[in-house]
């Protein structure tokens, strides 16, 4: 088949879990025998061949043009938009960006093309309708994105209903997201999420019949390199950036944006109670409503906050940790979960959504909301006779990962896809 899909979070500098998904998605596809391509909105110029990889414009950033310009883009995105065929600069693409770029069998392109069908669907609540120089069978939007390509079956990806069952969660606008969502609904040829729990959402909220809805979970690799690492050589990367006095198995572990969802206020105030000497490293960038959670952290003896690092560094940490600590209120999946069973990391999640779908009987599963029984936990973890309990933790996150090892959860998409072209 040849299938197409989004580059949206794929071209952003810091990678998010929705560009994991995209980077899996498209490897795993190819190595089941697709022709994949990626459609990007880089902000290269022309109307001719265009060349990508010299710069990376922020996706979410404004447009500045004049009124004038303004109004000719979004005029030009109520017809349908024509995608040129892209190539990478040659020698950068693997050097500089072969991280975020994966390898795909073609590059296509339209400048701006993720901003300008967000303004034209909040102006005007239109899908935009692309066009590409080769046709295609399958277009999948790996977020609920409001467009179409001509003459494909459209497949998107809708991660989570958070919006809907936690919009104190979210600083969204929640009616435009949720109108956005209704519309792929009823526009979309099909749509696809990351975990039973938020299936069950996306057809109690959208009102959906059980045949509209598939459940594919998300497929999470970790970098080989990074897993045949030396015990030592993982020693070094953490005293380089966590100081000298620690090491291997010496730290707690979370990943994520620092933002309420993540639930990070009492994470801090039960690790603070837990009295252990070991470290809590907390390993994201800031989101929004992250002041309490940063004057936290401040504040809290022991707790370490690092931006996010590159990919191989985060896995290095991951190998490194003690544990992995991801009590969050709301996840559609929970991808650092499969990252740590991945690493042979014991993990402390919350006890209900997807994340305790995806940790199954292979995690310490705690009520998030409960300051007490997160601290009862890390004690348990903390302990020096936490080593058989650490010990089953690991064995049992070994085989659960196995659920999401690339190709099965992609081979379950082509098993869709060829239903929607039948």
């Amino acid at each position: 088949m040849r299938i197409m899909i989004d580059g949206m979070n794929l071209q952003l500098r810091r990678g998010t879990g929705v560009a994991a998904y995209g980077r899996n998605l498209v490897s795993a596809l190819r190595s089941l025998g697709n022709e994949v391509s990626i459609l990007y909105g880089l902000d290269a110029s022309g109307h001719g061949p265009q060349t990508l990889g010299d710069g990376l414009p922020a996706v979410s950033a404004p447009i500045r043009r004049g009124r004038i310009r303004y109004w000719r883009d979004l005029g030009a995105a109520i017809r349908p938009l024509q995608a040129t065929a892209a190539t990478w600069t040659e020698g950068r693409r693997d050097a500089e960006h072969g991280h975020v770029f994966p390898q795909a069998d073609g590059h296509f392109n339209v400048p701006r093309l993720y901003l300008t069908v967000g303004e034209r669907f909040r102006r005007f609540g239109k899908f935009t309708h692309i066009r590409l120089p080769e046709p295609i069978d399958i277009a999948h939007w790996t977020y609920p994105i409001p467009a179409r390509i001509e003459g494909a079956k459209n497949v998107y990806t809708i991660h989570d209903m958070v919006q809907a069952r936690h919009p104190e969660l979210t600083n969204e606008d929640i009616p435009r997201r949720l109108e956005l969502l209704a519309r792929i609904a009823r526009e979309g040829d099909h749509i696809v999420t990351v975990s039973e729990h938020a299936r069950r959402d996306i057809m109690d909220i959208l009102r959906l019949d059980a045949e509209s809805v598939t459940n594919a979970y998300q497929s999470v690799r970790a970098p080989a390199e990074v897993l045949a690492r030396s015990p030592e050589a993982i020693g070094q990367t953490i005293r380089r950036l966590l100081g000298d006095d620690l090491g291997v198995g010496q730290y707690f572990l979370f990943i994520g944006a620092i933002e309420p969802k993540k639930n990070l206020e009492r994470l801090i105030r039960a690790y603070a109670a837990a009295d252990t000497t070991l470290p809590l490293v907390i390993a994201g960038g800031k989101g929004w409503m992250a002041e309490t959670a940063f004057d936290l952290i401040e504040k809290t003896e022991g707790v370490i906050h690092l931006n996010y690092p590159p990919r191989d560094t985060l896995f290095e940490l991951l190998r490194g940790a003690r544990a992995l600590l991801f009590p969050s209120l709301y996840e559609g999946f929970g991808l650092p979960i499969v990252e740590a069973f991945l690493c042979g990391l014991p993990v402390l999640t919350a006890n209900g959504h997807g994340a305790a779908e995806i940790a199954g009987d292979a995690a310490m599963l705690v009520d998030p909301t409960d300051v007490a029984a997160i601290s009862s936990a890390i004690r348990d973890l903390a302990g020096a006779d936490s080593d058989a309990l650490r010990r089953r933790l690991i064995d049992a996150g070994h085989r659960r990962a196995e659920r999401f090892a690339p190709p099965r959860p992609e081979a379950d998409l082509e098993q869709l896809y060829r239903r929607l072209l039948d």
